[in-house]
C-alpha cells in the first residue's frame, strides 16, 4: 500500500493546514478517518483499516482525490523519535577520511525539522555551507525495546524518502553533529509511505538525489521523489 498525509483545506481551527491520512487506490487517494499518518499508525489494526478503505474506494462517502491533484503534507508530522544513522555507507566513510565504525554512528533530529514535499527550506542567515543527502527512511509502526531482528522487522510500517539537509559550517563547529542537523523545517520527508509488502530494501532499491535537476546521488523509484526549494 501507498499511504500519505494530504492537505485537504487551507487551514483548520488552529490555523494550520487541514490534513487527512489517505491510502492510494489506483489513480486516486481515498481519505481515511485519521488526521494524518501519525494518528493512523497509532491504532492497532491500521493496516487492515487502510486496506479495506482502498478496496472499497468506490463506495466511500467522501470523494477521492486524484493522484495528480494531491497536495502532500509531511508524511509523518508527529513522530515520537527521529533517529538517524550517519556514516552509513563505505564510500561516504572513505570520502570523510574516517575509519569504518564498529557500531552505527547515530544522531537525532526533532519532529519540527520535518517538512513535506514542495515546502521551502529556509536557511537564510544561517550559513552558506548547505549540504544534502538523499536517504531511505524507515518508519517504525509499533513500540520496540530490546527487540530481536525479527521483531524489529515486523514492526516496520513502511519506507519513504528523506533529504538530510545539513548546515556544514554549524556542524563543523564541534565534534557533535547536532548544530548542523536540527534547524527547524530543514528535513523533507515523503511524500508517501510504502508498506513492506511493496518495497523491500534487502532486494535492492535505488535512492537518487537531484539538485537543480542534476543527479547528485543515486530515488527510491517505488516510493517517490521530493521537490523542495532552498532559500539562502
Amino acid at each position: 500500500m501507498r499511504l500519505a498525509t494530504l492537505i485537504t483545506a487551507a487551514s483548520d481551527a488552529a490555523g494550520d493546514p487541514a490534513t487527512r491520512a489517505a491510502v492510494q487506490s489506483g489513480d486516486r487517494y481515498v481519505l481515511l478517518a485519521a488526521q494524518d499518518l501519525s494518528e493512523l499508525l497509532g491504532r492497532p489494526g491500521w493496516r487492515e483499516e487502510a486496506k479495506a478503505a482502498a478496496e472499497a474506494a468506490g463506495s466511500q462517502s467522501e470523494d477521492p482525490i486524484a493522484v495528480g491533484d494531491a497536495r502532500f503534507a509531511t508524511v509523518l508530522p508527529r513522530p515520537s523519535k527521529v533517529i538517524c544513522c550517519g556514516l552509513n555507507y563505505a564510500d561516504h566513510i572513505a570520502e570523510m577520511g574516517r575509519e569504518v565504525p564498529e557500531y552505527p554512528t547515530l544522531f537525532a533530529k526533532f519532529a519540527d525539522t520535518l517538512i513535506g514535499d514542495g515546502d521551502v527550506i529556509d536557511a537564510a542567515g544561517n550559513g552558506a555551507r548547505l549540504d544534502w543527502e538523499a536517504e531511505l527512511a524507515v518508519v517504525v509502526g509499533a513500540p520496540l525495546k530490546n527487540a530481536s531482528p525479527e521483531e524489529a522487522s515486523a514492526a516496520i510500517a513502511g519506507y519513504t524518502v528523506a533529504n538530510d539537509i545539513s548546515l556544514r559550517d554549524w556542524q563543523s563547529r564541534t565534534l557533535q553533529w547536532f548544530q548542523g542537523k536540527a534547524f527547524d523545517r530543514t528535513t523533507p520527508l515523503g511524500p508517501v509511505l510504502v508498506t513492506p509488502n511493496e518495497c523491500d530494501p534487502e532486494a535492492g532499491v535505488r535512492v537518487r538525489g537531484l539538485v537543480n535537476g542534476d543527479v547528485v546521488t543515486t530515488e527510491v523509484e517505488s516510493i517517490g521523489t521530493l521537490t523542495n526549494t532552498v532559500r539562502l
